[in-house]
């Protein structure tokens, strides 16, 4: 009994392993395309947001009754 069970898992190992773990639906290559430049895109900004938590850079804040001017 231990035989069998033994050589059952690992014929199903062998094909877990062999049929691999790709993709069920291919795309083309402008799908592929898009779908990099758009994980890009969110990276960078989520960077940018991250950078301006960094060195506290943030709007200005509404609690204060003088209006600070930046960059006029």
């Amino acid at each position: 009994m231990k035989k069998v069970s033994i050589t059952l898992l690992l014929v199903m190992l062998a094909v877990t392993f062999v049929s691999g773990c790709a993709r069920s639906t291919p795309e083309t290559s402008l799908e592929r395309n898009f779908r990099i430049t758009q994980s890009w895109k969110l990276d960078n900004r989520m960077f940018v947001d991250d950078w301006d938590d960094f060195w506290m850079i943030d709007k200005n804040s509404q609690l204060s009754p003088f209006h600070q001017r930046l960059g006029y």
